[in-house]
């Protein structure tokens, strides 16, 4: 018999019954309810902390996520109009909050819920948040920076005025 065999059966000999003698007497293993509740505590805890993750991630990723679309919608402007030999349009639509393309069934890119801005160069001859490719491969040029309210997450999409080169940039 081992020691703590031992010393549990002299308790119980003496009057002694803690949880774990009731528990063999009783023949039945389990736990208590403050145990259950004890780990139901932390299960909730961990969910909480779970589900809060999960929606700053999704918050963080729109941005990144639509700046994609726009970078994407711009190689495809920028490709037909090399193509057609007619100048393409990205308009940024502040009032409805979306992108518009001039490319024939390109559908509207949506940016609700995100801090948007369009910069394009002064002497471009775009209107103010329209961005221009031209047939010849080059651009009107300009800066689109798409941020996350309150959540400090975006990403910046930038077309290079000579050569029509889009690049996307993560924002911390």
């Amino acid at each position: 018999m081992s020691d703590g065999a031992r010393a549990s059966s002299r308790k119980a000999a003496a009057g002694f019954r803690t949880a774990t003698t009731r528990r063999q007497e009783s023949g039945c293993d389990g736990f208590t309810l403050i145990e259950m509740l004890v780990t139901l505590a932390i299960l909730a805890a961990a969910v909480a902390l779970g589900t809060r993750s999960v929606v700053l991630g999704e918050t963080a990723r729109q941005p990144g996520r639509i700046a994609d679309r726009v970078a994407a919608e711009i190689d495809r402007l920028r490709a037909e109009a090399l193509r057609t030999g007619r100048t393409g349009r990205l308009v940024y639509d502040a009032e409805a909050s979306r992108f518009l393309s001039s490319r024939p069934g390109a559908a509207p890119i949506p940016a609700e819920s995100l801090h948007v801005s369009v910069a394009v160069p002064p002497s471009s001859w775009g209107a103010p948040g329209e961005i221009r490719l031209l047939p010849d491969g080059s651009a009107s040029g300009g800066r689109i920076v798409l941020a996350a309210p309150g959540a400090g997450f975006g990403a910046t999409v930038t077309v290079a005025p000579l050569t029509g080169r889009v690049r996307r940039e993560p924002q911390p």
